[in-house]
């Protein structure tokens, strides 16, 4: 078994989720609001939660979250004021030249690698968060309090940094293809068709007469 095919099932569900997005770029564009810009704003939205985590997280003392959440927010800022714009100007430059940056395809690169690992990150936060504020609220645990928020607040940045990636990522065509549903009903009755046997004609015998009188004594009496 190869490495292709361990990451296949992986890679169908980041397209899966980027077709979604694709749809939400598509509104926003539908209202005058450019992918880009849209993905700068859910930068920008990013960042207001997570510098306050990596200062949540070294209040708690939790120094693992808080090199992460030190490193995310960095890594946010170079594309809310670097990378954005340098992708858009990319973009323009390869649709009026077909001439495309070297830069902007290495980082596009990697963030296609990142953005499906910092969403399930995101996901795996607010659970926790989620879990840990219910124990507090619920079973009276007050230390789980400080984590819970620590949690919620770094999976809210995360899930708005790892949208801004897909959404600046979109790609049209994604929408041309038939939705998973509909491909996967096309291919079980193909499935179903190729099990089902075909029915047998069975041959009806015909009967030839030399002459018409042949034809009369082989009638039935009444």
């Amino acid at each position: 078994m190869t490495l292709e095919s361990l990451l296949k099932p992986v890679k169908w569900v980041d397209e899966q989720i980027l077709r979604e997005y694709t749809k939400l770029a598509q509104k926003g564009e539908s209202k005058s609001i450019g992918k880009y810009a849209l993905a700068t704003g859910l930068n920008g939205f990013a960042k207001l939660f997570l510098m306050p985590a990596w200062l949540i997280s070294s209040l708690n003392g939790d120094n693992a979250s808080l090199g992460i959440a030190l490193g995310a927010s960095v890594e946010n800022t170079f594309e809310l004021f670097i990378y954005n714009e340098a992708a858009f100007k990319a973009k323009e430059l390869e649709t009026r030249s077909r001439v495309k940056d070297p830069f902007v395809e290495k980082m596009k690169s990697i963030y296609t690698d990142l953005r499906l690992p910092i969403l399930a990150g995101a996901a795996s936060q607010i659970g926790m968060g989620v879990a840990n504020l219910y124990n507090y609220f619920a079973e009276g645990d007050a230390s789980a309090l400080p984590m819970g928020i620590q949690q919620m607040v770094f999976g809210t940045g995360l899930l708005s940094w790892s949208s801004a990636m897909y959404v600046r990522d979109s790609d049209p065509k994604l929408l041309q293809k038939d939705p998973f549903w509909k491909r996967a009903y096309s291919w079980a009755r193909d499935k179903l068709d190729s099990l089902t046997p075909e029915p047998i004609h069975q041959p009806v015998p015909v009967h030839s007469y030399s002459t018409l009188e042949n034809y009369v004594q082989a009638q039935p009496s009444q």
